[in-house]
């Protein structure tokens, strides 16, 4: 009798027998004892787990004699027929060769007509992702209505490849890759069967290489018996005649990279490469085992994760030890990252030692962890003592990069024909009756009157033009050289002067006081004089124009705005002047005043704020009414003014460039001239 490979020998004839897709066989049998055996299956996985051999068997337990029956009996002529693939009522497509259309329609024929004999007639389309997409389309009406004796069976390895229209038609059952340890047991009983003594690790090395297919697993252990002598099978034996790496080799690879032993691992990779074994082959060994004992040491023996077998587990168990998974993770990663770069390297041994060096190295940055770890434990132990933890945390203060004058560097020196300065006042809530009242016009700057004050301040180095009544001349000491006082504008829109009529602002009542955050005072280098601080009189007045109708209309706004000046110069702080000046009072009635400004200058001058104090200022009931014009237009804007400022001072930084020492040197070395020079914007920008 012809010798007869396992893999057919040992074909599984039962569901029972199907190793590791416990899921279907249960599945079906269930259908068949409930009577709900679907008109077409569809089997997928990979190579050699079972596909065929279960559309074999459910093709055996539904035309079984005493069936349709979960287990057939394998005794009667209908399952001995399908055993031998010799039963009239089953038939088997190969739609790797039989691929096209005409074959369909011919299967099409031929599953019209009844059985002739069985009770089912059973179609087994094997590698159905093969077929054309024609094929596909002229199979899809009988898929899904077939007759009814009439059982369809699909198998591939490649269902992605499945047209939608055929996947939805189908019952689909995924085989899946049988475990080591499950196929391991499988190969064993073979062994048994056959007489055969072999060893747990030879089967183990047998079983790495097929990846979970039982075929492939059969078809090696078919060629190891065929080359064993005395009917015995060792794992060195296997290795010599499979041609992989020594496991041993692998394990003490892995061991000297934990113990960061290079040298070590050197030479384990050259006695490797001695004895020919791809060198590519064993660094993905090296890796896999990395895998499987980072797992081991994170999730334990668990089979769905570590698919290996018993004795594997325990030598790599033996390996790791309780080391930390941090760190078998950082050698994992490591060595990933050099494979990539041995299989793209023309020298494929250097790139391996120098994969293997760097992971032996990686140890030492591995230990990063625990120096963290450390500096927390550290923390938690000074925490429990303050005062220690304060101590030792604790930064060094930075000297102060101005320290601080002391009163006596601040104050100015009193000049020798003067009386020392009056210390500085703070203005009370209420003015004393015997305050200095202005009477007269006097030059005074509106920056010079503090925001959101009662009183306000001479520039130091101007003295009124007039005497004060009541507090004479004031005599106060020359301005020194240098910069400008803090808070005030050395040019701009902001500082503008302005004729301030006092005889007729005496008179006028106080507007209520109104807080603003305090303004930082710019740094200057020399010591400030103190100024005369002139507190505003008490006013109980009568009305400035008692004949409003006959008012001047332009001296009225004129006044206004002095009286806001001096009465609540905050109001004015963010108004451009020039705007103001261009406001006018077009129309003058007894009970209404009509104010008109610049159409567009609503946002800028804030008209309604005016508006408030204007009842105040005229002392009467009266009705404004603000009225934009496009009449009315600012001889210079905002932004054509600073535009102008840009010019200007582009114009003057460009010609000091060109008188520059260095562009003259150039110019005269290489005999060229400026053709243009590029300014930074910023530098353009007003200064303050």
């Amino acid at each position: 009798m012809p010798y007869l490979a396992l893999a057919r020998k040992y074909r599984p004839q039962r569901f029972e027998d199907i190793v590791g897709q416990e899921h279907v066989s249960h599945t079906l049998q269930k259908a068949i004892d409930a009577n709900r055996v679907h008109h077409a299956y569809l089997f997928t996985g990979i190579r050699g787990v079972g596909k065929t051999t279960a559309a074999r068997v459910l093709a055996k337990a539904l035309n079984c004699e005493n069936g349709p029956t979960n287990e057939p009996c394998n005794e009667c002529i209908a399952c001995k027929e399908i055993t031998a693939g010799r039963s009239m009522d089953v038939m088997e497509l190969d739609a790797a060769s039989n691929r096209g259309i005409d074959d369909i329609r011919e299967l099409r024929e031929g599953v019209r007509y009844t059985t002739a004999r069985d009770r089912y007639k059973i179609v087994i389309i094997d590698e159905v992702h093969m077929l054309t997409e024609a094929a596909f389309n002229a199979l899809l009406k009988t898929l899904e209505e077939p007759p009814s004796h009439v059982r369809f069976v699909l198998a591939t390895t490649d269902p992605q490849k499945l047209p939608a229209t055929i996947l939805s038609r189908c019952q689909r059952f995924d085989f899946r890759r049988v475990t080591a340890s499950a196929l391991v047991a499988h190969l064993e009983r073979l062994c048994t069967s056959e007489g055969i003594a072999a060893e747990e690790a030879a089967l183990s090395i047998v079983v790495r290489q097929t990846q979970g297919s039982v075929r492939d697993a059969l078809s090696l252990l078919d060629q190891l018996l065929a080359a064993s002598t005395e009917n015995k099978l060792t794992a060195e034996r296997t290795m010599e005649i499979l041609g992989v790496a020594d496991r041993k080799r692998v394990l003490a690879t892995i061991k000297a990279l934990l113990e960061q032993d290079a040298k070590t691992a050197l030479t384990t990779l050259r006695e490797v490469f001695v004895t020919g074994y791809d060198v590519t082959l064993f660094i993905n060994e090296v890796l896999a085992a990395l895998r499987d004992a980072m797992v081991l040491r994170i999730a334990g023996r668990n089979k769905e994760l570590v698919d290996l077998a018993q004795l594997e587990i325990e030598e790599l168990e033996a390996i790791i030890g309780d080391r930390n998974p941090y760190d078998l993770h950082h050698y994992l990663r490591v060595m990933l990252d050099a494979v990539e770069q041995i299989r793209k390297s023309e020298f494929p041994m250097f790139a391996a030692e120098e994969a293997l060096i760097r992971v032996a190295s990686a140890g030492q940055s591995a230990k990063i962890p625990k120096l963290i770890q450390r500096l927390s434990e550290l923390e938690q132990r000074l925490s429990s003592r303050p005062g220690d933890a304060k101590e030792l945390f604790k930064e060094p203060e930075a000297p102060p990069e101005n320290p601080p004058k002391s009163g006596a560097e601040l104050a100015p020196a009193a000049p020798e024909d003067t009386a020392p300065a009056p210390p500085e006042q703070v203005p009370a809530e209420n003015p004393p009756d015997d305050a200095p009242v202005l009477s007269q016009a006097t030059d005074i700057p509106i920056d010079a009157v503090p925001p959101h004050s009662d009183t306000f301040e001479l520039k130091p180095g101007s003295a009124p033009s007039e005497d004060i009544e009541g507090a004479g001349r004031l005599d106060l000491p020359p301005a020194p050289s240098g910069p400008a006082l803090p808070g005030i504008s050395k040019g701009g829109k902001k500082a503008s002067r302005r004729k301030i009529d006092h005889d007729l602002l005496a008179e006028m009542p106080e507007a209520p006081p109104k807080e603003a955050d305090p303004q930082p005072a710019e740094e200057t280098d020399q010591p400030l004089p103190e100024s005369e601080v002139v507190e505003a009189p008490p006013v109980d007045r009568a009305p400035p124009y008692p004949d409003l109708v006959a008012a001047n209309p332009r001296e009225l706004w004129s006044a206004f705005l002095d009286y806001i000046a001096l009465k609540n110069p905050g109001v004015l702080a963010d108004f451009d002047t020039r705007v103001l000046e261009a406001c006018i009072v077009s129309k003058v009635t007894d009970k209404k005043v009509t104010i008109t400004f610049p159409a567009g200058a609503m946002a800028t001058i804030a008209p309604l704020q005016l508006k408030e104090s204007l009842p105040d200022f005229l002392v009467c009931a009266v009705d404004i009414e603000l009225k934009p014009s496009e009449e009315i237009m600012l001889d210079n804007s905002l932004e054509a003014d600073r535009q102008r400022r840009r010019d200007a001072r582009k114009k003057d930084i460009d010609a000091e460039l060109r008188q520059h020492p260095h562009v003259a040197a150039a110019l005269s070395l290489f005999g060229g001239q400026v053709h243009s020079t590029d300014i930074d914007p910023d530098a353009l920008e007003d200064e303050d």
